[in-house]
């Protein structure tokens, strides 16, 4: 029998270690069950018995085995099973021998049919013997077994789902040989809970709750006798209740509220009168306590402030005296007694509420005692606050009981400090020696509130402050019967004259008898002196106490010299500690402190420890000390000038070399606060001068070695990010030259250059247009490179074709090369021959032989324009060609710097460069780092050097000062603008969220993917997971296939799909309103389902597909605005860009995608120059599914675009950690 599965391991090894140990006390097995006595914290007693189907019934008397099998179990059991306790052949023959005719007991179920707990039902798997029924009607007849209590509650401890049931608890006892054994048995309504029986040789126990399921109990003559009991009681008593605890608490609320007889109308009764709250105090030396008297004009003591407080908030009636009450529902309390009434409510509240918790933890400590217990409140803290608030102004009885006899008094009530008046003489001894000082004070009795202390008068309650109460704390504690006297010794005179009367005499008056008696005795205060060397590169400090005339060094303790008594000790050990603490060794010849040669520690005691000492006394020192210098400010002057495309970079610093500078700089850079100059100077490196010098080189790259010359040359580039720092710095002198004056004015007033739009583009660019065009031509006209970030369909390919032909117009020579998508080639084409037809351009497409043959004749071409596929293929054939401009379309095709796309656009030699982008960032900064390698190489430094300084401390840190510094640093060369900023002519965009809800099959198919998704990512470390993002991605994209229709993700499904059906009634709603609609998804294959349901329904529609050819999508394009079919089809990859559709005016993104800012590309495509009507964009969401969570990712995941550059988020799910895959699931 393999009894340890009953067990939890360490249960089963603890109780092996206490089996081993020896800890069983005795053991006794009898037939197939067991008695035991184990040794734990006490002597536990154990019982086992094997049950009929081979099944264990175990019972501990140990405080543990309520919560399931102990180790003190445990333990008996491997002693029983060293003694064959577990043999099966022993068990069987004990089986078989035991296998006699059972019977049920006779209870009929109809003597029930009155009861609440039907003993026919509940004891419908016991049984017992013929022999063990008889003995049990002997054992009642015999008073051998008697009931004692019968408790019914509702009880969830015997509940597998922690719910409560209605249980009865029966107990009793039987009578065996001279002893008393408990029997208990406990049951619901319909079953049996637990059994216990203690008899000797006739245990039995049983807890449904861990012991195993039983098919039926076999009782003996104790446990049928008991049963028979609890028949007869359950018939006469008929005991429980179906009311629950919570019915029960409900009724104990409710019940003392009487019902009003008066009908509604006549609740405002004529003669009903105001009934007065007022208030009195008691007052004595252990509380403050607050009594009322209640009544219209005669009052009457509350006898019960908690009942009081009960029958007024249940409009119920109050007795006053025996012959008149109160009745609230009609009456009620004057102003000023409702004040008081709820103060009333509130501390009864809170004291119930007390009371409460206190119930919880009864058994442990002593009870809390009430505040509103009987006729009074204890007042105390913010309850007398309150109080003396409510009073203020008033006048009231108070009995003052703080003496022995009691008073009766009418106090007021005033703010008023306690006057203290403090004695002190000489204690002499009968031989008129001076033993120490006499105290005394008179002081009456004070009660803490929360805010501020109180105490009595003859006539006030008066209220003091609470700083006061606490300094006078010490002598309140030993205060008796008004008055305080206590003694200070001869030893302590020092101590308590030099620092305990100086705090009391701001709060009281001393008044001292006999002083000069007193001063003769008192020695002189301890004053400190400090005189400080410096030799051989160490300093020294010997520091000396003075009493008058007489002076100690603070280091004899530690020479071994003896300390004289009237020394103040404390106060000399507190300053050596602190020397201690400054100092890092002593010199015991000298008796000194001394630094040696420690640079951290000197710089420490030099900038604040000095100070410290000149506080607490004199301070001397020799010259060779006084000659150490801290330079605390260091006065720095920066001048800049541009001279033929480079900025020249001056320094002149006061006081310190240009080495030292260095020196100092690199001091900072390692986080120190000090640099020691070489000729023992220290300077303070907090100094805000510095902070700003090490900050502006590290931006601008400068070497050491350019450094030390004091003038440095930059790129031009650089002088846009040192305005912007030098305006910031306020502790660095600057002097700009004209020409870096006139560079950084010509880009804050771009409207004002002169640069002219092309006059054939003059009426129909836009204001915000041609201010991209200037910004455009001034960066060209400086030799810069720059990114236009407009949003989508703001018009950057005009800005670009006005730069281009501008350029033309002026003369310049050469051609310009655009990079873009292939599949907006021709589109680039198109807009060249509708803004621009006097140039020339050429379109690098068709075989390779071709584009090498084109790429070969340039010369007489204005505009070349290629893919990024097509340049990187054919980057051999530029070699030699230098072209004027460069335009990259869609820049972010070059995000990833590592890729053949990057590289190429890079190779290319160009006069200018420019990108193009809606987009800068998509997912990581090293994208934004990737588009300035192409405009300017070295701008944005090294990538290396970008991501440890810039990316790492941004994207993992959070880090708000290398956030600020790269916005100053692209901003020069970033114009972004939001068509929201622009456009106030553009048509509304109303966006909304469409919520799908699967029926029972899509949902199983849904959740049962869901929980092989979590076994996957669950089941893997998060370095696992970074290794396997692409299988997760899978995983994920079956999700939200299944949400799409489970058709995409299972080949044979044949049943409905939510989302489906939502997007065709969509359609055919937006058709019927005459609206054109766009629905984009990203898998090509739900287009296909989708464009199935439009076929069967007879509506037209158009598709784009990755696959479509570029010729044709503009075809498409062109059909869609000009004919009445209403639905295109369009994948998001494919439509995403570069598509003009504005004869749609509905958008219906049918599956979301991890970045929010395709979905807008592709949004725009509608909602663009030349939209008319108001566009409606619907986003179909699928129920409790991964897409609601991709939709609440995006609007609160907060994307590097939106703190860099202020545009959309994004997310990736190669960026994803495990808690963050999770939460998607």
């Amino acid at each position: 029998m393999k009894w340890q599965n009953y067990f939890p391991w360490k249960i089963l090894q603890r109780g092996r270690e206490y089996y081993r140990e020896g800890n069983i006390d005795d053991i006794i097995i009898d037939g197939l069950s067991l008695e035991a006595y184990v040794f734990g914290r006490e002597l536990y007693h154990v019982h086992v018995k094997i049950t009929e189907n081979h099944k264990l019934a175990m019972d501990c008397s140990c405080p543990y085995n309520a919560t399931g099998p102990c180790k003190h179990l445990a333990a008996a059991l491997f002693l029983a099973e060293q003694e064959g306790f577990f043999d099966d052949e022993r068990i069987n023959e004990f089986l078989d021998k035991n296998n006699k005719t059972f019977i049920k007991p006779s209870f009929s179920a109809s003597d029930y049919d009155e009861c609440i707990f039907n003993l026919a039902e509940i004891t419908s798997k016991v049984c017992c013997t013929e022999e063990a029924y008889e003995k049990a009607k002997k054992l009642v007849q015999q008073q051998d077994v008697v009931l004692t209590a019968c408790d019914t509650e509702e009880n969830n401890f015997y509940s597998p789902d922690s719910k409560k049931i209605l249980t009865a608890r029966i107990e009793g006892y039987a009578f065996f040989s001279n002893g008393r054994y408990p029997l208990k048995i406990v049951f619901s309504e319909d079953d049996i809970l637990a059994i216990e029986c203690s008899v000797p040789r006739a245990q039995f126990s049983y807890v449904a709750h861990w012991s195993p399921e039983a098919k039926r109990f076999k009782f003996n003559a104790y446990l049928m006798a008991f049963l028979l009991l609890i028949d007869a009681y359950i018939k006469e008593h008929n005991p429980g209740d179906y009311t629950s605890t919570a019915g029960r608490e409900l009724l104990e609320l409710y019940s003392s509220k009487p019902k009003s007889l008066i009908p509604v109308m006549q609740k405002k009764h004529a003669n009903a009168r105001m009934v007065q709250l007022v208030p009195r105090l008691e007052l004595s030396e252990d509380e403050l306590n607050l009594s009322f008297k209640i009544g219209r004009d005669k009052l009457f003591v509350v006898k019960n402030i908690p009942l009081l407080v009960k029958e007024y908030s249940f409009s119920a009636e109050h007795a006053l005296g025996s012959k008149d009450s109160i009745n609230f529902s009609i009456e009620k309390f004057t102003e000023a007694a409702d004040k008081y009434y709820t103060l009333l409510r509130e501390v009864v509240e809170e004291d119930n509420f007390r009371t409460a918790e206190n119930m919880k933890y009864r058994s442990y400590g002593v009870p809390v005692k009430s505040i509103a217990s009987g006729n009074s409140i204890l007042l105390f803290g913010k309850t007398l606050d309150s109080f003396y608030e409510l009073a203020s102004g008033t006048k009231i009885e108070a009995t003052c009981k703080l003496s022995d006899s009691s008073k009766k008094l009418i106090l007021g009530f005033r703010d008023k400090n306690l006057d203290v008046t403090l004695i002190l003489s000489p204690d002499m001894n009968k031989k008129g020696v001076f033993k120490g000082i006499n105290v005394k004070c008179k002081l009456p009795k004070v009660y803490q509130g929360s805010k501020f202390a109180y105490f009595a008068d003859e006539y006030y309650l008066n209220r003091m402050d609470i700083a006061l109460f606490n300094k006078l704390q010490p002598l309140l504690k030993h205060s008796e019967n008004g008055k305080v006297s206590l003694k200070i010794g001869h030893k302590d005179l020092n101590r308590f004259y030099y620092q305990v009367l100086p705090e009391l005499g701001s709060c009281a008056q001393i008044i001292e008898h006999d002083a000069a008696v007193i001063e003769k005795y008192l020695q002189p205060e301890v004053k400190f002196s400090f005189f400080l060397d410096y030799q051989q590169g160490k300093i020294f400090c010997v520091a000396k106490a003075c009493y008058g005339e007489e002076q100690y060094n603070l280091l004899d303790a530690l020479a071994g010299n003896m300390i004289a008594a009237s020394r103040d000790e404390d106060k000399e050990k507190q300053l050596v500690e602190l020397l201690h603490y400054y100092f890092n060794d002593v010199d015991m010849t000298e008796l000194a402190f001394v630094i040696d040669k420690d640079e951290d520690v000197m710089w420490q005691f030099l900038e604040n420890g000095v100070a410290q000492l000149m506080e607490l006394g004199d301070v001397n020192s020799t010259d060779s000390f006084q000659r150490i210098k801290i330079h605390n400010k260091v006065s720095v002057s920066v001048g800049v000038s541009i001279d033929s495309g480079l900025m020249d970079l001056s320094l002149s610093i006061s006081e310190i070399s240009l080495e030292d500078l260095l020196a100092i700089i690199g001091s900072y850079k390692n986080k120190k606060k000090y640099h020691r100059l070489r000729n023992g100077d220290f300077v303070n490196i907090t100094n805000k001068a510095i902070e700003e010098l090490a900050d502006m080189f590290t931006a601008m790259r400068i070497a050491p070695k350019d450094f030390v010359k004091g003038k440095m040359q930059l790129p031009a580039y650089r002088a846009f990010y040192l305005d912007k720092m030098l305006e910031q710095n306020a502790y660095l002198y600057t002097e700009r030259d004209s020409n870096f004056r006139r560079l950084i004015k010509e880009f804050k007033v771009i409207n004002e250059s002169d640069f002219e739009v092309p006059p054939s583009l003059a009426k129909i660019m836009r204001n915000y247009q041609e201010y991209g065009y200037k910004w455009l031509r001034t960066l060209a006209a400086y030799g810069f490179g720059g990114v236009l970030a407009d949003d989508m369909g703001l018009g950057k390919t005009l800005q670009s074709i006005a730069v281009l032909a501008a350029a033309k117009e002026a003369g310049e020579e050469g051609t310009s090369l655009i990079v873009c998508p292939a599949s907006l080639i021709y589109n680039w084409q198109e807009e060249f021959t509708r803004f621009a037809p006097a140039l020339k351009i050429i379109l690098i497409v068709g075989t390779q032989k071709e584009r090498e043959e084109k790429i070969a004749q340039l010369t007489g071409y204005d505009v070349a324009i290629t893919s990024y596929d097509l340049l990187k293929r054919d980057i051999s054939a530029y070699e030699g060609k230098t072209f004027n401009y460069e335009f990259i379309d869609e820049a972010q095709f070059i995000k990833n710097h590592t890729t053949a796309a990057a590289k190429s656009v890079k190779l290319i030699k160009s006069k200018h460069r420019f990108a193009l982008t809606g987009t800068p960032i998509e997912n990581r900064l090293s994208e934004l780092w990737s588009i300035f390698d192409y405009l300017m190489p070295g701008y944005l430094y090294e990538y290396s050097c970008f991501k440890k300084e810039l990316e790492q401390p941004i994207v993992k840190s959070n880090d708000e000062t290398a956030a600020k510094r790269l916005k100053q640093l692209i901003a020069p060369f970033i114009l972004r603008r939001l068509k929201k900023d622009v456009l106030n002519e553009l048509p509304e965009k109303i966006e909304e969220v469409r919520i799908a809800c699967f029926d029972a099959k899509q949902q199983a198919l849904y959740d049962g993917q869901v929980v092989k998704t979590l076994k996957l990512v669950q089941s893997q470390s998060e370095e696992e997971l970074s290794k396997s993002k692409i299988q997760i991605l899978a995983e994920l994209m079956r999700l939200r296939q299944i949400c799409c229709d489970p058709g995409l993700a299972f080949s044979n499904y044949e049943g409905a799909s939510a989302k489906r059906e939502l997007c065709l009634e969509m359609v055919q709603s937006a058709i019927a309103g005459e609206h054109k609609v766009l629905i984009f998804s990203q898998f090509k294959s739900m287009l296909e389902l989708l464009a199935d349901d439009l076929q069967r329904e007879g509506i037209g529609y158009y598709t784009i597909t990755g696959e479509t050819p570029k010729e044709k999508r503009l075809e498409l394009v062109r059909a869609f605005n000009n004919d009445a079919t209403p639905v295109f089809l369009i994948s998001l990859k494919a439509g995403g860009t570069g598509l003009n559709l504005t004869g749609a005016d509905v958008v219906i993104h049918y599956d979301p995608w991890w970045n929010v800012a395709a979905q807008n590309q592709a949004t725009d495509r509608a909602h663009r120059i030349g939209q008319e009507k108001v566009v409606s964009v619907y986003k179909l969401v699928a129920k409790n599914s991964i897409e609601e969570k991709i939709l609440k990712m995006q609007n609160d995941k907060q994307n590097l675009a939106e703190s860099i550059l202020s545009v959309d988020g994004r997310n990736s799910i190669f960026t994803m950690s495990k808690e963050e895959l999770l939460n998607l699931l």
